[in-house]
């Protein structure tokens, strides 16, 4: 009767359970589908915008190289004086680069040269005087003998270093468009470049686009439902934002995201096809269906377990006990038979109690009581490296650290490389409470897998990268196989790695040897073979066996471990001389003042404070301010071409004092107008004023033109540095204090902050 009753009760609580499992299987196929719409839409944007800066990269490298191109043509150009050589020149770059017109000027904006469509100078309504010796690319306008919309790329002419000229080029929207970088992306995204004022001016080909015209608003104004309006966009292009769209015309639809380029006020629109997002929900779908008939089968499962054994309680409290045991025994044969070794370890004692001994021998030798420490050190069971790791989580435990998890890799005591995985969970003890349980679990075929499959996927990266350089290491014979495309070095088959080591060195720019030698050191790649980690270094080779010829190279280092246990380095070597160069250059533009080439402002702060923090205590430095004195009379006078061209000769005179000077570091920048700084540091203060006396001399020796009865010099104020300066703000107060103090005094002086 009793155990007719407990079979009852079971069957509710299965068929309450049955309920809840409907229920639940609802709720999370709709909690799935919508989070599944979720990650879909954040997957495109996040693709778009990864399209959107390969895409705003190839624009902008296409723009420099036009630029590079032109800058070149016109220092020929206003060198060259036949006539004919010049006309020549230019059609053949207006056939290469599908320009419509070439005009050269002189200093006077006079014509030298024109080739292509009939204007003027006065037709070009983006350029004004203001713009000569610039670089740059004008915005879209209309250039009304061509009746179309053009832009202009525009460089500076010099003849034997001085600016001669100004170069302009023009080009319509309809040839850049013909133009467009149509392998931009590898995939479903295409683009398109619009102005400010909608206007199309580039567009990538591509199946999925929708549209061909020539102005953005137009577009969006003849569609019912474009998703945004042209308010909404003029605000978002106006303000230079970031944002997204979706566009739908007819049965068509477009996932748009749109971000502004560094150019004018200029857009790139990146687009996908709505049917790349079906693709993905379609797979996710596939795979919720797939989990949710698991999650049934599963929950059923468990039920008719739980139905079976409330069925089988009737037998009785004996039957009960037996299956426990049984349970039990189960339980123990599984350990047994498991590949783990359990311990229990005391940290009072360093004693090790093993629980289970199955396999320990294959990690050491061993006592069933033993310090641990001890026998993990002194038996070498464990790799050098790997000490510290094994003592640190131990020491975590005794301060109170519940659970330790990590890997090592094993030493000497092995054939062959293994590595095991401890972890460590603190067990409650009478005595202390700092009793230790831990399992040791050899993971080398995991570890051996993953090896191999991170070798796969560097094999992939080289190759998909162009690497100019492949080549593997066996690193127990120590031979290299090796196979190159850019003569780097020969090609080598069961070759000696230190023979091909020196061979390398040799074409390695003398600065970087030593770290190359040190990341090729066979000693380092067994050590960081053993620690699995992977390293990149970038460096100087010159390609050229006659002349020097060097590129900057990137050679990523990865290991992976072979069927037979054999450990491998893999190497490949990628040519990264454009993108070193343009970081230099942009690290460069960004330090530098642009008509003097000094130091600019925040650059020069920085070094200051830099310098400061690691200042020695025998060292004087000292920080100058300097003004031109009247250098708004030149200006008034001669213009401003003639103060631009006074300050470039003062920071010419400055350098050379620098380059020339032996007796103390100078730093210099420009601020702005006509203020100069300069930070000295030296061995006496002598030296110092010395150099501010010479500073005097020298920019009084500056000439002007004849007939101008003006003279030129500077004023100085110079702070030395003691306990009141901490910082840059501290000494440019005080040398801003002493700069004032000339100034009041007559000018054309030097005063110290007192």
């Amino acid at each position: 009767m009793e155990n007719d009753k407990l079979l009852l009760h079971s069957r509710k609580i299965i068929a309450i359970g049955i309920c809840l499992l409907s229920i639940l299987t609802v709720i999370f196929l709709y909690d799935f589908n919508r989070r599944t719409d979720y990650q879909v839409e954040a997957i495109t944007q996040s693709y778009l915008m990864e399209s959107a800066n390969q895409g705003s990269d190839s624009i902008i490298r296409q723009i420099n190289d036009r630029l590079v191109n032109l800058r070149f043509t016109a220092d020929y150009l206003i060198q060259e004086t036949d006539a004919n050589a010049r006309y020549e020149v230019m059609e053949k770059l207006m056939d290469n680069d599908h320009f419509n017109q070439f005009l050269l000027i002189d200093k006077e904006n006079q014509q030298l040269a024109v080739s292509g469509i009939e204007s003027s100078l006065a037709d070009l309504r983006f350029y004004d005087s203001s713009l000569f010796g610039q670089e740059g690319i004008s915005d879209v306008y209309q250039l009304g003998s061509l009746n179309q919309k053009v832009i202009s790329y525009y460089v500076p002419a010099f003849d034997n270093g001085e600016l001669a000229g100004e170069f302009i080029a023009t080009m319509s929207i309809e040839k850049i468009a013909d133009t467009s970088l149509n392998t931009t992306f590898q995939s479903n995204a295409y683009y398109y470049v619009i102005a400010a004022d909608a206007t199309m001016i580039q567009q990538s080909e591509h199946q999925d686009s929708l549209y061909d015209g020539r102005n953005y608003y137009d577009y969006l104004k003849s569609m019912d439902d474009p998703g945004i309006t042209v308010d909404e966009l003029q605000a978002m292009m106006m303000n230079n934002e970031t944002g997204s769209f979706y566009l739908s015309i007819g049965s068509q639809h477009r996932y748009v995201y749109i971000r502004p380029l560094p150019i004018n006020n200029w857009y790139l629109f990146t687009l996908v096809s709505s049917d790349n997002l079906l693709v993905q929900n379609e797979k996710l779908s596939k795979s919720a269906y797939y989990l949710t008939i698991k999650l049934v089968l599963t929950f059923i499962c468990f039920f008719a377990a739980y139905y079976y054994l409330a069925n089988r309680s009737y037998q009785g409290t004996i039957e009960a006990k037996r299956s426990v045991e049984r349970s039990n025994r189960m339980f123990e044969l599984a350990l047994q038979h498991s590949f783990a070794t359990m311990f229990e370890y005391d940290i009072q004692k360093d004693a090790a109690y093993f629980l289970k001994e199955r396999n320990i021998k294959a990690l050491c030798d061993y006592d069933s009581l033993c310090p641990f420490s001890k026998l993990v050190f002194e038996n070498r069971c464990l790799n050098e490296t790997e000490k510290e790791k094994l003592l640190d989580a131990l020491s975590q435990m005794a301060d109170g650290a519940e659970k330790a998890v990590f890997e090592i890799s094993s030493g000497i005591k092995f054939d062959e490389p293994h590595w095991f995985r401890f972890t460590l969970a603190k067990l409650p003890s009478e005595a202390d409470g700092k009793n230790i349980l831990g399992i040791v679990e050899d993971i080398s075929d995991d570890v051996r897998k993953r090896r191999q499959l991170e070798q796969e996927i560097s094999m992939k990266e080289a190759l998909f990268h162009e690497a100019i350089s492949v080549w593997t290491l066996n690193l127990d014979s120590k031979i290299i196989c090796s196979y190159t495309r850019d003569g780097m070095i020969q090609d080598a088959v069961e070759a000696n790695y230190d023979e091909i080591c020196l061979a390398m060195l040799k074409i390695v720019h003398e600065d970087d040897a030593e770290m190359v030698a040190e990341a090729m050191n066979f000693t380092n790649l067994k050590r960081e073979f053993a620690e699995g980690r992977e390293q990149r270094i970038e460096y100087r080779i010159n390609r050229r066996h006659e002349v020097k010829d060097f590129i900057w190279v990137e050679s990523v280092f990865s290991f992976y471990t072979l069927d037979n246990q054999t450990p491998m380095l893999l190497c490949y070597t990628m040519n990264i001389n454009e993108e070193k160069r343009r970081r230099m250059e942009l690290k460069f533009k960004s330090e530098r003042d642009p008509l003097t080439g000094l130091y600019n402002r925040t650059a020069f702060e920085q070094l200051v404070n830099d310098d400061l923090n690691s200042l020695s205590l025998n060292q004087t430095a000292a920080f100058f301010m300097m003004d031109l004195d009247e250098f708004k009379l030149v200006n008034d006078t001669l213009g401003h071409n003639a103060g631009d061209e006074l300050l470039m000769q003062v920071a010419y005179h400055l350098r050379d004092i620098r380059d020339h000077n032996g007796l103390c570091e100078i730093s210099i920048a420009r601020f702005g107008g006509d203020e100069f700084v300069a930070y000295l540091k030296g061995d006496k203060r002598q030296a110092v004023m010395d150099i501010a006396e010479r500073i005097l001399a020298d920019i009084q020796n500056i000439k002007l033109p004849e007939r101008v009865e003006l003279r030129i010099s500077v004023s100085i104020g110079i702070a030395f540095i003691d306990q009141q300066h901490h910082n840059f703000a501290d000494l440019y107060e005080s040398a801003d204090q002493a700069l004032y103090e000339s100034k009041r005094s007559g000018k054309n002086r030097i005063s110290i902050h007192n």
